[in-house]
């Protein structure tokens, strides 16, 4: 990286960041999760259901201490990987020309050593189409539930009070609470459109607009209304700043972990009521 952005800082780094991206996707697949080991019960690999199966008692083959401590070395190695490859997309940002670098972006490479349990979470949560505004509060308590078990999962069964990396709770409370504000949304009433496409930009922060067409499938709309929803939705995206220092991302401010907690306990409340 250094000799190449001695070189140029154009387009040949660009090229670099592939070919970056092509092996750790390799050292990942073919390395850390093609080294796992085997269990007679699932030719295929270690996964999450054999664990929890092993856990349960069931018929699922328990690992050796050998194979323990290898999967403890692939997860431990995964970290390491993680935390690297995220200082690498930095640096690549840091070395190459301003209007480039947007196009540098390793969280594909980044999710992949993280498990991608949450980008999937969410994907199914867009399958929950149309949904009810039940059915939207209870996938909300569902989710709210999940994450704290997610943050509180390395953990758990253990005798070591120790917290769990950065790396990892950031990624959680970031993703989750995607999920959780993606639930929020479907919730809003629709109508009048230019205060919930308004709502919808500051709880997400998402310019893309096949992600709140997801939305309003989820909402249920009819097609005529998701037109015009949409055409408003590109009307009232703001502006990027100007400057050239490539932002175009939206920012929004997270609620704190004391106004979530209030919030999901009127919630529960509410629930309780209706059922």
């Amino acid at each position: 990286m250094v000799q190449c952005s001695q070189l140029s800082t154009g387009e040949p780094m660009i090229a670099l960041t592939t070919i970056f991206q092509k092996f750790l996707r390799e050292y990942a697949w073919k390395i850390l999760s093609g080294n796992l080991p085997k269990s007679s019960s699932n030719s295929g690999g270690l996964t999450i259901s054999s664990l929890l199966k092993e856990k349960e008692g069931s018929e699922a083959a328990k690992f050796t201490v050998d194979e323990l401590c290898l999967i403890c070395s692939i997860l431990s190695t995964a970290e390491y990987c993680l935390a690297t490859t995220q200082q690498l997309e930095e640096k690549l940002k840091e070395k190459v020309d301003k209007v480039l670098m947007e196009r540098i972006n390793l969280t594909g490479e980044m999710d992949t050593f993280s498990t991608s349990f949450i980008p999937k979470f969410i994907n199914h949560l867009f399958r929950c189409k149309p949904i009810s505004m039940v059915g939207a509060e209870q996938l909300l308590l569902d989710t709210h539930s999940l994450k704290t078990v997610l943050l509180d999962l390395p953990s758990i069964g253990s005798q070591v009070l120790r917290k769990a990396p950065a790396s990892y709770t950031k990624i959680v409370v970031k993703g989750m609470t995607r999920a959780e504000m993606i639930l929020k949304v479907v919730m809003a009433p629709h109508e009048p459109p230019v205060v919930f496409v308004d709502n919808y930009i500051k709880l997400l922060a998402d310019g893309n607009p096949e992600t709140f067409q997801k939305i309003l499938d989820m909402k249920g709309l009819k097609r005529s209304e998701q037109s015009s929803m949409l055409e408003l939705f590109r009307q009232r995206l703001p502006t990027p700043p100007s400057g050239g220092d490539g932002g175009s991302s939206l920012s929004f401010s997270a609620p704190t972990p004391e106004q979530e907690s209030s919030r999901i306990r009127k919630l529960e409340k509410l629930i309780k009521k209706r059922l």
